[in-house]
């Protein structure tokens, strides 16, 4: 099972109900965004690594007004980093 996805967009959503699949797609994942950010609460960036549930991510959070940031390839420490910084947000 990939997690990727998962905890990335449960970092972002800060504490709200995020649904969990085995499969994420690139339309399940753009949804997952959109109905994890409200417009009077979107984040100013989504940091997400090269899963590719995100290939598609890039239009709905410039739609959202959201900046995508890619972590590195073949740098696995990028997402625990993202994960001990938005957990003091």
């Amino acid at each position: 099972m990939s997690a990727d996805p998962e905890e990335v967009l449960d970092h972002a959503v800060n504490g709200r109900e995020v649904a969990v699949t085995v499969h994420p797609t690139v339309a399940w994942t753009a949804q997952q965004l959109r109905n994890a950010c409200p417009y009077d609460q979107v984040p100013r960036y989504f940091v997400h690594d090269r899963h590719h549930a995100f290939d598609g991510i890039g239009a709905t959070a410039t739609a959202m007004e959201i900046q995508s940031i890619v972590t590195a390839p073949r740098s696995p420490w990028q997402k625990d980093y993202v994960s001990y910084c938005t957990s003091f947000v």
